[in-house]
């Protein structure tokens, strides 16, 4: 169960299910609270909780709430009340820092960007895509790596749209759009690709289906 505490702020109540999360955790210092890096499959909250999610608080089910300021203190109260049906815990569904995806070849990747305050925004992604739920729709791409050594860093939509397409596989990085992101800059080895104002024109979601 998910609940929406506020519409002001993107603050969520998650109830927690008995026994292991299945979750992965770690301490980042500009967040100074626990952040979620990652959520198996076979976790009941796959899906619910997301990478870059923030831990804010603890609730039990007898009222008590605990704050948790590190990692090390949340696991603590994780495996000591693990028993407890009615705990939930408070997140803030912040962006992680970063998450890279790697395609491979002949697959459909199954995104949608377009340019969003003059970065390549996420839009979308496709129900076929096995990692849908690991994406955060808002996430800004700042890198693209090709198979061949191309590389576009702050590049527009276009630029990366023409660079997934022309590859057999690639690292994409994407990043909170909220940090500063670098000049664009294109590094190829070969001298082999169009390299910049690929597409000057507004990009549209049909377009840029990935």
């Amino acid at each position: 169960m998910t609940e929406a505490i506020s519409e002001e702020t993107p603050t969520f109540e998650i109830t927690l299910p008995t026994g292991r999360l299945h979750i992965a955790l770690a301490d980042q210092r500009r967040r100074r609270k626990p952040v979620v890096s990652t959520v198996m499959r076979r976790s009941f909250l796959y899906g619910k909780l997301k990478p870059g999610y923030i831990f804010q608080s603890l609730t039990l089910g007898d009222g008590s709430v605990i704050e948790c300021n590190s990692c090390e203190e949340l696991v603590a109260h994780l495996d000591a009340t693990m028993l407890d049906p009615n705990r939930k815990v408070k997140v803030e569904a912040a962006f992680p820092d970063r998450i890279i995806y790697r395609t491979f070849p002949g697959e459909e990747i199954g995104m949608y960007i377009c340019d969003r305050e003059d970065r390549p925004t996420l839009v979308e992604v496709s129900p076929k895509n096995a990692n849908k739920e690991q994406f955060r729709i808002g996430m800004a791409i700042q890198e693209i790596v090709t198979d061949d050594g191309y590389e576009v860093i702050g590049g527009n939509a276009s630029e990366i749209f023409h660079a997934i397409k022309t590859c057999n596989q690639c690292r994409i990085t994407f990043r909170d759009p909220a940090i500063e992101f670098p000049e664009p800059q294109y590094n190829d080895p070969y001298g082999s690709r169009f390299t910049s104002n690929i597409d000057s024109s507004p990009p549209t979601l049909q377009d840029f289906a990935l």
